[in-house]
Parts: C-alpha cells; structure tokens; sequence
C-alpha cells in the first residue's frame, strides 16, 4: 500500500483584536487612521467596526493541508502573532499640483448685444502649491464660450478640503481678470474684458497615489468691458459716430469635473 502525502501551503490572515476581548479574522479590505475598518472573513461575511474599538491588529499563518494525505502531522505550538499595522491611506503632503479639468456654464442673467442668457463651456488649467492636506492656492487660466463670447480668464484660485478623508466637501474661490479672444466688431462693438469672480462647494475623492477625482458647483459673476460705436444720421445723411463705453454684468451657475495630481 502506497502513502500519499502532501506539503502544507503557508499563507497569511489578518486578526484584529477587539477591545470587548472579540478577535475577527480574515482580510483587512479598508482602513483609515481616524475612520472605520473593514475586515471580510473566510466565509465571506464583512463586519466594519470604528478604530478606536480596535485594540491592535496582527497577522498569522495559516497551514492550507492538502485534500490527500494519509499521514498525520503534528500542529505547531501556538504563538502569539506580533501586531502588525497596514499601511494607512495618507492624505496629499506639502508640494505643487496640478488640476485639469472641464465645466459648464449655465444660461442665466445677461445683457445684449450678445445674447446674454446663452450658456458655453470651459476648460481649465490651475497650477498651484499643496499645504499639508488642507489648503492651496494656484495660478489659473480657463478657454471659456461665455454668451457667445470665446474667453480667456486668469485667474487665482484658493481651495480648502475640510477633512481628512479619502473623500471630503471643498469649498473655493477664484477672481482675476478676462481677456476676449473674439470681437463683434462687425456689429460695432470692441470688447475689452473685466473682472471675473467665482465661488463654489463640491466634493474631492482620493483615486490612486497623488490623483483626485474633482467635482463642484458655484456661483460665476463677470464684468464684460467694450466700447459700442453707433451712428446718428443727420438729414443730409451724414454720420455722425459716436463711442459709448459699457460694462455688461453677467451672473452664471458652473458645474465642473476634473482630476488633480
């Protein structure tokens, strides 16, 4: 008659040691310092239980015997795992970043000649300084359609993310100066841009390393400057030009995406 052995496998489990004396095994699938922890057990079953609940957490091995064996092996004696601690997420440290991303801007209130209530687009481009993991500021620019108007706004952005979690609310705000990059003169008008402000909330997901996943909305207001030639004909139908200077308000609402790294 012919034995049939076979060598034990050796892999790893995760046991984390509850203050209440409980003690859970399996595989720690989420973690943060200050947050919950997950841990999914051999059969499957996920128990998610706060951080400061949790006495210490430790690895062990796991001896995984072959299905055929006909010789019995001695279990080791048991020994106390040392505690072990994964590597928790770590939010983004002091360093430059850079955002890309795209938006819209709503229809709303405006002035002709332009059509003022048209929506458009916007594509942007900040480049700026991390602190810690809470507050920056940067140097923007955006290539914006704005009531029918192509735009080239630069501008300073501050953002500020309030907690210290793979996800958390932001608040911003950015003001400079618009330049157009397209004219109506055709119509008589020479625009000549102004100041633009915007103001928002969204949200910031930590994705992989140093990229975040950036959604907000908020609150746009810009001052478009230009001069508008109009002719008066006198009864010998003769013109007469003259050059009136205005500033059109516009009060827009913006929703943008985009990744920061």
């Amino acid at each position: 008659m012919t034995a049939m052995t076979g060598f034990a496998q050796q892999t790893e489990r995760d046991v984390v040691y509850l203050k209440n004396g409980s003690i859970i095994k399996g595989k720690i699938i989420e973690m943060e310092l200050d947050g919950n922890i997950k841990i999914e057990t051999m059969g499957g079953s996920i128990f998610v239980y706060k951080m400061e609940e949790v006495k210490k957490i430790a690895k062990e091995s796991v001896e995984m015997q072959p299905p055929q064996t006909n010789i019995a092996k001695e279990e080791p004696p048991a020994v106390e795992p040392e505690p072990y601690f994964p590597e928790p997420w770590e939010p983004m440290k002091n360093g430059f970043f850079i955002y890309i991303g795209n938006g819209f801007i709503l229809s709303g209130e405006g002035a002709a000649p332009f059509d003022g209530g048209n929506g458009g687009g916007s594509i942007s481009f900040i480049n700026g300084y991390q602190f810690k993991y809470n507050y920056s500021v940067g140097l923007g620019i955006n290539m914006e359609i704005f009531s029918n108007l192509l735009m080239m706004p630069i501008f300073l952005d501050t953002r500020y993310t309030l907690l210290k979690k793979k996800t958390s609310p932001i608040i911003y705000a950015q003001t400079g100066y618009t330049t157009p990059l397209t004219d109506n003169a055709w119509n008589g008008i020479d625009s000549k841009g102004g100041f633009t402000f915007e103001a928002g909330i969204g949200m910031k997901r930590h994705l992989k390393g140093s990229a975040n996943l950036v959604f907000s909305a908020g609150y746009r207001h810009q001052e478009h400057n230009y001069t508008r030639t109009d002719c008066f004909w006198d009864q010998n139908w003769n013109c007469t030009e003259i050059d009136t200077e205005v500033v059109d308000i516009f009060n827009r609402a913006t929703i943008r995406i985009g990744f920061m790294f």
